[in-house]
């Protein structure tokens, strides 16, 4: 049985994984995460679902800003 708590637990350290691959300049590996997270007492399958929810998160906050940066500039009309 999965735990809201334990969820959020996951998605932590997955971003965590992630910021410290930023920071270090390295391409993510997501087996590699997956792995760390495991070897931290999770199971695989568990991380992987939250691993996948956590992707959609992103990609729709993605979505809203690009949505947003693409309404705040200015459209340039020419004359004719």
């Amino acid at each position: 049985m999965n735990h809201p708590n334990q969820i959020e637990t996951i998605k932590e350290l997955i971003n965590s994984f992630l910021d410290n691959d930023l920071k270090a300049k390295v391409q993510s590996d997501k087996q590699k995460i997956y792995s760390q997270v495991e070897n931290l007492g999770y199971k695989r399958p568990t991380v992987r679902r939250v691993a996948a929810e956590l992707k959609k998160e992103l990609l729709a906050k993605i979505e809203v800003l690009q949505s947003e940066t693409h309404s705040s500039i200015p459209s340039s009309k020419t004359k004719e």
